[in-house]
């Protein structure tokens, strides 16, 4: 039996984010892949996930602009 079930998903605003499902937790979470700092997301579902993911990308990118982090 399948304990953690794992993938990538595309690129979105050039960023990646790679997931993973516990079926343990019976949830879904994620980080973003191609940056030095942990931004971690998570949802129910992958539809969920996903958008999870876009919005923390968005929030990631909105921050950095603020402290001037290119």
């Amino acid at each position: 039996m399948v304990d953690v079930i794992s993938g990538t998903f595309y690129s979105y605003n050039g960023y990646e984010g790679t997931y993973e499902f516990s079926k343990e937790d019976n949830v879904y979470w994620g980080k973003i892949s191609n940056t030095d700092d942990l931004i971690l997301f998570e949802g129910n579902d992958l539809s969920e996930l996903y958008q999870s993911f876009k919005d923390a990308v968005d929030d990631y990118i909105e921050i950095k602009k603020e402290i001037g982090k290119e």
